[in-house]
């Protein structure tokens, strides 16, 4: 079975958020499947209820940081909190209850640094993921395997920066295939940087 994701190379991450904020870890949750696709639509493209409760279990009582389209789907509620990046809703000084609007990836991080948070979690979608690789510190990856059709939104490819598989476990439901994986880096960016 060949789970592998891959994909074109990400942009950067903003260094100096990274050193600043080296006491708030940065975590990205997502699922993929074999070709990276990550949604369709959207939405996800399939149902799997153990990998949503994997996901809300994982990011109950912490803020997520995420665009705009991802935060339509994703459940605000006092114990989760979100910071939406969407500059246009900033611009309008759009927000629901519980949710932060910035206008970028950095100021995201701005916010979060400001609020005191001690740990953030980047949930999507496609920009958002990828602007986040070089600053997170783990990745929580669902690799389902599944070959998704119409898909129209991927995951970056993050091999290069997260290099150690802290965990595997392999799944099955509904039919569908799937592993949780934990990947850390093996020279954390904050430490590797400093002359």
């Amino acid at each position: 079975m060949d789970l592998t994701c891959q994909g074109s190379p990400s942009h950067s991450g903003a260094l100096h958020h990274k050193l600043i904020l080296s006491s708030m870890r940065i975590n990205i949750i997502a699922a993929c499947d074999r070709n990276r696709v990550i949604g369709r639509r959207g939405t996800l493209p399939w149902s799997i209820p153990r990998d949503w409760q994997y996901f809300l279990d994982k990011t109950q009582g912490q803020t997520a940081i995420m665009g705009r389209v991802s935060a339509n789907e994703y459940p605000t509620n006092a114990s989760r909190p979100v910071i939406v990046i969407s500059p246009s809703w900033f611009a309008q000084s759009k927000a629901a209850p519980f949710t932060d609007v910035a206008k970028s990836y950095n100021h995201a991080l701005d916010i979060a640094r400001e609020k005191q948070l001690q740990e953030v979690w980047i949930c999507g979608g496609e920009t958002i993921y990828k602007e986040s690789l070089a600053t997170a510190d783990k990745l929580f990856l669902t690799r389902v395997d599944l070959e998704v059709e119409g898909g129209d939104t991927w995951f970056p490819e993050w091999e290069h920066e997260f290099d150690h598989l802290d965990s595997r476990e392999e799944c099955e439901e509904n039919g569908i295939r799937f592993a949780f994986e934990v990947w850390s880096k093996s020279k954390p960016l904050g430490l590797a940087v400093r002359v």
